[in-house]
């Protein structure tokens, strides 16, 4: 099978613009095979991050002229979208840096010196590593490290000023695989807005009951909501003790995305008050 050179220019996420999220890979394409030409192959991008299976896969493309050693290298541009759930099954898998593999495979009319045109199959491979600051300035510029962070309505109040700072920690300790930090940075979060939380929590539930009686024998929402904040934060704890606790991917994002949840309804609910 004749060989393809591939040559990568430069490897960027786009998503956090643009409708489609993922990783644009700009290369440069030839070919390989001394006295062999290639005349306008069509031609499927394959990414394959970590191994996973099965691949990120670019839309089909044509290469605008014919490849040839003596032509010159052909640039073309790559696009594969990556959603988040491929997200996910990347972080769980990734331990720091992030070894890929770039591979084109399709079909082209070859000529070989004086010998007839034929459709054979062409393909090529290229190292595709990034390291793990790498990959997370990837995440980012696909949208996704920003995504992590729910948007919080913060009152000009004490407490909720260091609310965002210390859920971005979390965010990033995530994607660096700190899950212990993750946790305490939640647990951190917590702490800055417990006096205000605790000082206005009559005026927090009586906004949350507005409308909701409630059922005979049964908690209200607020006294709901309460208890959640609670067991959310007692939950929190366990990244301090790693003595007593392990504290996996699935333990950080359980809590990061609960308190996250909590603190955007939280945060509404206090910006809309009157704190007179």
């Amino acid at each position: 099978m004749p060989s393809l050179d591939i040559q990568v220019v430069s490897v960027a996420g786009v998503g956090a613009s643009e409708i489609v999220r993922g990783l644009k890979v700009r290369c440069q394409v030839g070919c390989r095979d001394a006295g062999m030409k290639v005349s306008y192959p069509i031609l499927v991008g394959e990414l394959n991050p970590l191994g996973l299976q099965p691949p990120l896969t670019s839309s089909p493309f044509f290469t605008n002229r014919e490849l040839s050693e003596s032509s010159g290298p052909e640039d073309v541009t790559l696009v594969f979208p990556m959603s988040r759930e491929t997200l996910a099954a990347i972080e769980r898998l990734r331990v720091d840096d992030v070894p890929m593999t770039l591979q084109l495979r399709g079909h082209g009319s070859t000529t070989r010196q004086s010998q007839p045109p034929r459709t054979e199959s062409i393909g090529g491979s290229v190292d595709l590593k990034r390291s793990q600051r790498e990959w997370r300035d990837l995440l980012k510029a696909m949208g996704y490290g920003e995504s992590w962070i729910i948007e919080l309505a913060r009152p000009c109040l004490e407490g909720f000023d260091e609310v965002q700072s210390h859920l971005e920690k979390a965010s990033e300790a995530i994607q660096g695989h700190d899950y212990e930090g993750a946790v305490h940075n939640c647990r951190v979060a917590w702490d800055a807005t417990s006096n205000l939380l605790d000082a206005i929590e009559a005026k927090i539930a009586a906004e949350i009951d507005r409308g909701s009686k409630g059922e005979t024998g049964e908690p209200l929402k607020s006294e709901r909501i309460k208890n959640l904040r609670a067991a959310v934060k007692k939950l929190c704890q366990i990244g301090a003790h790693k003595e007593a606790y392990v504290v996996g991917y699935e333990d950080a994002l359980l809590c990061f995305r609960q308190t996250l949840s909590l603190m955007a309804y939280l945060s509404k609910i206090v910006a809309g008050l009157s704190l007179a």
